[in-house]
């Protein structure tokens, strides 16, 4: 027969192993402290984030800016100018210039806000379609080329200083050199 050298220790009671597990997590959680922490590891994966989307750093790009595709559909619509860049500023114009109690202005302006709403549209429809087609020629058709008409119309309505990931073409096509030498 062959000894068995066991553990080298008996068995703790259950009471016992409860009471050390108890105190093992009392040790480690003290809540306020850990909430700090947490909200100031947050904090920094934030900023590190919004960094990294404003460097073009495709490590930090969340999972709807990932890819060869969407990145050339950013491509294409930073390449232009669109009339989704103006619309936040002018529907601020129009709300303010809606208050103004004379009438004649207040149709005036519902008019313009109509002609706005009409070119806008027609922009945004052109714009899907010529990438539609700029996707369609370069990737084929697969089902991650067809969803990116709602993906260039969001980008397309957003002012151009506020997207993220940030441009990397001007209008026109060129590319925007780092700051900095690179």
């Amino acid at each position: 027969m062959t000894e068995s050298l066991g553990k080298g220790r008996p068995t703790p009671k259950r009471k016992e192993s409860q009471a050390a597990r108890k105190e093992r997590l009392k040790a480690s959680v003290d809540r306020k402290a850990a909430r700090k922490l947490m909200r100031t590891q947050q904090r920094e994966a934030a900023v590190k984030m919004r960094q990294g989307l404003k460097n073009n750093d495709e490590r930090y790009f969340p999972p709807r800016d990932q890819g060869p595709v969407r990145s050339f559909v950013r491509d294409t619509v930073d390449s232009r100018w669109s009339a989704g860049e103006i619309f936040l500023p002018f529907a601020i114009l129009v709300l303010a210039a809606s208050l103004v109690p004379v009438l004649a202005v207040q149709q005036l302006v519902y008019l313009i806000w109509l002609f706005m709403m009409v070119f806008l549209a027609t922009d945004l429809i052109a714009m899907i379609i010529r990438v539609r087609r700029r996707v369609a020629a370069k990737f084929g058709k697969t089902p991650e080329t067809r969803k990116v008409s709602w993906y260039a119309v969001s980008r397309s309505l957003q002012m151009r200083r506020m997207r993220l990931p940030a441009p990397k073409v001007r209008i026109g096509g060129k590319p925007i050199e780092k700051k900095g030498g690179n």
